[in-house]
């Protein structure tokens, strides 16, 4: 998560943390729920970024998609907001941007010949409102995550969210939100 005006300053409020904490445990359990494996979530302030999560491994564009967008989703959530604010989140939205781009070259590889055309606007959307369920139905796991980063001041890996989640009971409700249906569904994305 980048914020520019937290970065020139380096000055990092508590509640400056909390959103930052709340916005990398979006990701994290984001990738948790979609079995994606990653090194670590931290908090940690760098040159680049104000927190991560690093070592993601790789996933289809859908769900690359869907976890960028969970760490603005959790951010506004927590801050009781109804609209992802860009600044902060810019790099996530364009990650989200890319992974759809790249489904659009998927789908006109298969579909273009016939005249027909992507419909990004509800590809995005479909993602965005999947992520926005993911982050609601997990709201507890998320929080979870956030308050240890917070406690612990230090940085969890994927086996630390999964033993927090376990210990606090959290682990095997996590709820994976039905992702936008594609495979032999392509109509519905074509103008």
């Amino acid at each position: 998560m980048v914020f520019e005006n937290y970065i020139h300053s380096r000055e990092r409020t508590r509640n400056t943390k909390r959103y930052i904490a709340f916005h990398e445990s979006g990701h994290a359990v984001a990738a948790l729920v979609f079995g994606i494996h990653f090194r670590d979530v931290t908090i940690r302030y760098n040159n680049v970024s104000c927190g991560s999560v690093n070592g993601l491994g790789e996933s289809y564009y859908t769900i690359s998609a869907i976890i960028s967008l969970c760490g603005p989703i959790s951010q506004s959530k927590f801050e009781n907001k109804n609209e992802l604010e860009y600044n902060s989140s810019y790099m996530d939205i364009d990650d989200a941007e890319h992974a759809i781009n790249g489904l659009i070259t998927t789908l006109k590889s298969i579909k273009y010949k016939n005249g027909y055309r992507p419909c990004e606007k509800k590809l995005y959307n479909d993602m965005f409102t999947s992520a926005l369920i993911l982050v609601n139905s997990n709201w507890d796991q998320i929080k979870c995550i956030s308050e240890n980063l917070l406690k612990l001041e230090s940085d969890l890996s994927y086996y630390d969210c999964v033993t927090l989640l376990l210990e606090n009971g959290l682990y095997d409700s996590m709820i994976r939100p039905e992702l936008p249906k594609l495979e032999g569904h392509f109509d519905q994305y074509l103008l």
